[in-house]
């Protein structure tokens, strides 16, 4: 059985598209765990009119993040395989079909492609020549694949055996609000050795809203950041051997960017005076870490704009 567990936050919205995607998958051997994370729209009235299939299971708990929800799910699956399946998100057609067929005792985790959607709930259909390639075992090779997104950026971009998650909620629930999948699947592959194999179908169908990308920075989303960057960095003392992966990697320069929003002239929350100098502290250190590395070109081409490399060389 593939249990699959969506944590659902005021998701009225895209709910239902959610459910309808799981229901119309001709593999029937699947567990439906919904977990209201204390939703205060109308998610638990439409849900309720799906829960007559009885592999629909719906929970209801106060909020308490999205992690702790998961986990909450993950407490009550039934399934030998585990996905995780985001609220406003779908899968693909026959995508269980596909974990089922490629998932065997020979792996821990199954790794697929996901298509992103934009503005509609067409999600389009796998071709059936799709290939399945075991990643070699090496603890490195693993760890470098994760680092640098080439593997598992997210727990919904695959499918694992429950059992080598069950005993993990000391990682799984890691409390970040940025990052949190990564550090979660990076943690895994350190603590115990891993079966990975990957598949070339795109099974994941991931809503992309060009509105809603993130034009300011509040207190919370900066805390976020700083609580990401101290949580890499106490990683990478407890991990010497990968901390130079750590240093350089695409993750590690995704949360730099974050920060870098804190820097932007029109945001008004970078004018407190407290909030600039931790950012630049955080960001300096960073940065010299970066560096150190030979790597920091990639972050300053890619992702730096004219104005953040000025005030980074007026800070000294």
């Amino acid at each position: 059985m593939i249990s699959i567990i969506v944590p659902v936050y005021n998701a009225s919205r895209y709910i239902e598209d959610c459910i309808r995607s799981v229901l119309s998958q001709s593999f029937t051997d699947w567990q439906l765990i919904l977990v209201d994370d204390g939703s205060t729209d109308n998610s638990a009235e439409l849900i309720n009119n799906y829960l007559s299939d009885p592999r629909l299971k719906y929970i209801y708990k106060s909020n308490s993040g999205v992690t702790e929800t998961r986990w909450q799910g993950l407490s009550k699956a039934d399934g030998d395989l585990i996905m995780f399946l985001d609220a406003d998100d779908m899968l693909a057609p026959c995508a269980l079909d596909i974990v089922n067929d490629c998932f065997d005792n020979s792996i821990d985790i199954l790794v697929f492609k996901m298509q992103s959607v934009v503005k509609s709930n067409q999600v389009m259909d796998v071709n059936d020549d799709y290939v399945c390639e075991n990643i070699p075992g090496d603890r490195i090779i693993q760890l470098d694949m994760i680092l640098s997104g080439k593997i598992l950026s997210c727990v919904c971009g695959g499918a694992y055996r429950h059992s080598i998650i069950s005993d993990c909620k000391d990682i799984f629930c890691n409390r970040l609000r940025i990052g949190e999948d990564t550090m979660f699947n990076l943690e895994l592959a350190t603590k115990k050795p891993l079966r990975i194999r990957t598949v070339s179908a795109e099974l994941y169908a991931y809503r992309c809203n060009p509105e809603s990308v993130t034009r300011s920075v509040n207190p919370a989303k900066f805390d976020a950041v700083k609580d990401a960057i101290d949580y890499l960095d106490k990683y990478a003392l407890q991990n010497p051997d990968i901390s130079s992966q750590l240093s350089g990697s695409k993750a590690f320069r995704q949360l730099l960017l974050w920060s870098t929003f804190m820097f932007h002239p029109e945001n008004e929350y970078y004018m407190n005076k407290n909030i600039r100098r931790d950012m630049r502290r955080l960001y300096s250190k960073a940065f010299t870490r970066l560096y150190s590395y030979l790597r920091v070109y990639l972050f300053v081409d890619l992702f730096l704009s004219s104005w953040l490399s000025q005030k980074l060389i007026n800070r000294q």
